[in-house]
């Protein structure tokens, strides 16, 4: 997924994970201002103070405070709500289902329903806009890409090379504009992404054995 994309849905993600949550068992959501509409049930004002007294807490911030502490730039807890007011329609926001105080029905649906708003407004927008070629491939809605059942350290680098983003002579960057591109395994082609993939022979053993996902490029 590109990364802008992503970095989006983790943030609304992250909205709506600490607008429904119990405030006296998540710090964020005791930190939300008074007036955001959280049910009255189950938060109180005092809980964003409280919250606090407990050992390894953080400190309480304060809401009109002008100086720009590292705190604040950790956790925007104002565009946190300002967030989660865009994302859910009607107030007050449904609690997140949890052991405690289960939800009703209705609420819990609200929950889930707005988290796969999330996730189909991120795939439409990833499906409709202008990405550079090497994010031409778009899954089906909440699959993974087929690379995955590789382990982690392997399919990173395999998304680097498709990134164009890699060590490979073939892919330049600032760090080497004057190199050779030639592959330094075989020394006879350009050591591009199909080539290390697919056709260097040097590297013709490693593949002995490996899913054929890997090389379809």
């Amino acid at each position: 997924m590109p990364v802008d994309l992503y970095l989006e849905q983790i943030r609304d993600m992250a909205a709506i994970r600490w607008s429904t949550a119990l405030p006296d068992n998540n710090i964020a959501t005791a930190l939300f201002p008074p007036g955001f509409p959280l049910h009255d049930s189950f938060r109180l004002p005092s809980n964003r103070r409280a919250a606090f007294s407990k050992a390894g807490g953080m400190k309480p911030k304060m809401w009109d405070l002008t100086s720009y502490t590292s705190g604040q730039r950790i956790l925007p807890i104002d565009d946190v709500a300002r967030r989660a007011r865009l994302l859910f329609s009607k107030w007050p926001v449904p609690r997140k289902p949890n052991i405690w105080s289960p939800p009703d029905p209705d609420e819990c649906e609200y929950y889930e329903n707005t988290l796969k708003q999330v996730w189909e407004h991120i795939h439409l927008k990833w499906k409709l806009l202008n990405y550079p070629e090497y994010y031409g491939y778009r899954p089906a809605f909440r699959t993974c890409w087929p690379f995955m059942t590789i382990n982690k350290f392997a399919a990173s680098r395999l998304h680097q090379m498709r990134a164009g983003k890699s060590y490979l002579k073939a892919q330049k960057d600032w760090r080497n504009p004057e190199a050779s591109v030639l592959c330094p395994r075989c020394e006879n082609e350009p050591e591009t992404f199909k080539h290390v993939i697919a056709s260097c022979q040097a590297l013709a053993s490693a593949r002995v054995g490996q899913p054929d996902e890997i090389f379809d490029i």
